[in-house]
């Protein structure tokens, strides 16, 4: 062990004192790495045979013992190196990104994203129409089919995840069937059942359809849904699901026939019942988070919105300018004041003119003359 550290103040350290100087430090001893000479050497010693035996002098000896060292030596190194790689703990380590697993409510959602491809919605719209001309295809008697292989990158099913297949979309819509949905015989085509198109009291002209009050075919069977979850509306078919499943009861609301994701919270959803009526609200179960209201009342809150917005507005304009008014005037009678000022200040420097004496007079009063006195 080495001696303590012995401090030195600084009187005796000017007087030439010093600390003792450290013993030298003993340097460990090298390490000696066995070459595989030596190691072949000791193997031999370690299984060396009597003296009675003769030494491996064949070469098919010296090869088995070659060998046999060889595998002995692998032995070890893998041992040791297995003993200085440990692994930090027990538990396996997974992906940080990991995949849902494909289970009856995944395919259900499939099947209902499927179905709002094929609704009289979608079919009778301008961009959906675009689409469904755009992929159809004819099977041998001439009926109009959408490819499952074309589905697959539709932004309804591609949202979902994990991301649907071919074999998946497939297999949801033959365990999961949707009555308003037919497959062709050999499973790779799909289209809207011709029993149930076009739905129930849906016109052929449903897009140019206007009641009394101005309010479109379309627009009476709109509900406007700010749900708690925010992902719901990202994903139209997992939002339908969720819809059919947990918020509209029967029949009469389904199906869903169209999703307008809005911003980032919030959604139109078109059903199939006419949401004007009071008593339709009876038959839905809305959640205690959620916003829901009819798009002709949306419409209305959206419109006293925007008239709040615009008196607010026109009242802090007045403000404004009031006080840029109040703000000019102030600088008027600033400007006067200032004027006044300078202008008594300019007169009162001016010098004033000396007042001379009226000269003083004697006269005397006589016969009209006057007589002038000298001292």
């Amino acid at each position: 062990m080495a001696p303590p550290f012995q401090f030195v103040p600084r009187a005796l350290r000017l007087k030439g004192v010093r600390e003792p100087a450290n013993p030298p430090r003993k340097r460990p001893p090298p390490k000696v790495r066995s070459c595989p000479e030596d190691r072949l050497c000791t193997f031999v010693e370690q299984n060396e045979v009597t003296s009675s035996a003769a030494p491996p002098t064949s070469d098919e000896d010296q090869q088995s013992l070659a060998l046999a060292f060889r595998d002995k030596t692998t032995e070890a190194d893998t041992s040791n190196s297995q003993d200085q790689i440990r692994p930090r703990s027990d538990t396996a380590h997974g992906s940080k990104h990991t995949e849902a697993s494909v289970t009856e409510d995944y395919l259900a959602q499939i099947v209902c994203g499927v179905d709002l491809l094929f609704t009289d919605y979608a079919i009778q719209s301008r961009k959906g129409s675009k689409w469904l001309k755009d992929h159809y295809q004819h099977d041998p008697r001439g009926n109009e089919y959408i490819a499952i292989k074309d589905i697959v990158d539709h932004p309804y099913i591609d949202r979902l995840r994990p991301t649907p297949t071919e074999a998946l979309i497939r297999r949801a819509l033959q365990e999961k069937a949707s009555m308003f949905l037919e497959i062709s015989e050999d499973g790779t085509l799909v289209r809207r059942n011709p029993f149930f198109y076009p739905y129930k009291f849906t016109p052929e002209n449903s897009f140019s359809e206007v009641d009394d009050s101005g309010v479109t075919y379309w627009h009476q069977k709109t509900v406007y849904i700010e749900p708690h979850d925010l992902t719901l509306v990202k994903n139209p078919a997992k939002f339908s699901w969720y819809l059919q499943t947990q918020v509209f009861r029967g029949d009469i609301w389904l199906p869903i026939q169209h999703i307008l994701p809005m911003h980032k919270s919030c959604a139109f959803v078109v059903t199939t019942r006419n949401v004007v009526q009071q008593e339709a609200w009876t038959h839905i179960d809305i959640p205690i988070s959620w916003k829901v209201m009819s798009w002709v009342e949306h419409k209305k809150r959206t419109e006293e919105y925007l008239e709040i917005l615009q008196n607010e507005k026109e009242e802090l304009e007045a403000e404004a300018e009031n006080e840029v008014k109040r703000k000019n005037g102030s600088q008027r009678k600033r400007g006067g004041r200032i004027k006044k000022k300078r202008k008594h200040e300019e007169t009162s420097e001016q010098p004033t003119p000396p007042v001379e004496p009226p000269p003083k007079k004697n006269s005397a009063q006589g016969h009209g003359t006057k007589i002038f006195f000298e001292d």
